[in-house]
């Protein structure tokens, strides 16, 4: 959930990843498990060189942003995020899996229950190629 514009004193933009990590132990005990928590962390490491990168462009052109990568469900961190960040406008892409008419009848699972579970304005931008 980022935006890549915004202007005005009281504008603030969060860039924000979600690594989604569903069943991934909080305390690793086994040898499996201590390795999926290396990959995880060095993706999580790679993806806050990403963002960081986006944060500097939007400092570039005056824009007060904050960074947060986050790992977990992807639909119930963005919920908390908007809740603990006080978010005022969610941007987010939503990614179209069906085909034909089904296609306009559904938005993805997180964009789904994004929509259906936040108090504040969201804004879907479809960036399938066309």
């Amino acid at each position: 959930m980022y935006s890549a514009t915004a202007s005005g004193p009281f504008c603030k933009v969060l860039p924000t990843n979600i690594m989604s990590t569903p069943g991934t132990p909080e305390f690793p005990t086994t040898k499996i498990e201590k390795q999926i928590a290396e990959v995880i962390e060095d993706l999580k490491d790679k993806m806050e060189k990403e963002m960081t990168r986006l944060l500097e462009l939007c400092k570039k052109h005056g824009i007060d942003a904050q960074l947060n990568v986050t790992v977990g469900l992807p639909a119930e961190e963005i919920l908390k995020t908007v809740t603990n960040k006080k978010i005022d406008l969610i941007v987010m892409a939503k990614r179209r899996k069906l085909k034909g008419i089904k296609i306009l009848l559904t938005l993805g699972s997180v964009s789904r229950k994004i929509v259906e579970n936040t108090s504040c304005p969201v804004l879907l931008i479809d960036i399938e190629k066309k």
